[in-house]
């Protein structure tokens, strides 16, 4: 008799875009930072993971926890990661049009390669 095969499951991993290195939850384009940013943001854990799941629903508390332990491994890598994140944030309204938002890729460029 044939037993019936247990469901696999799979738990998402974490790999490092080819080009930046950022990592991110593999299969998506969620880089783990903004996963810590929302837990920062949010008062508890909890309610960091539901908010996740609500604004990603492709995606499942099993990737968020996988984003979280990595975060807790590499919390130094993951915290420059925010910190370039923000930095080119700051530059990309620095040099962007007050009144239309639209942003001037080629100042832009050159402050990003400086």
């Amino acid at each position: 008799m044939l037993m019936p095969e247990k469901p696999s499951f799979h738990k998402p991993e974490i790999t490092r875009h080819p080009e930046s290195g950022i990592a991110h939850v593999d299969g998506t384009r969620i880089p783990v930072w903004l996963v810590v940013v929302g837990i920062k943001r949010e008062k508890s854990l909890d309610q960091a993971r539901n908010q996740f799941v609500y604004d990603y629903p492709f995606l499942t508390p099993a990737h968020f926890n996988s984003a979280y332990v990595f975060y807790q491994s590499n919390n130094h890598e993951i915290e420059q990661d925010i910190k370039e994140y923000r930095r080119q944030v700051k530059l990309a309204r620095k040099h962007s049009d007050p009144i239309t938002g639209i942003i001037n890729s080629e100042a832009l460029g050159r402050a990003l390669a400086s």
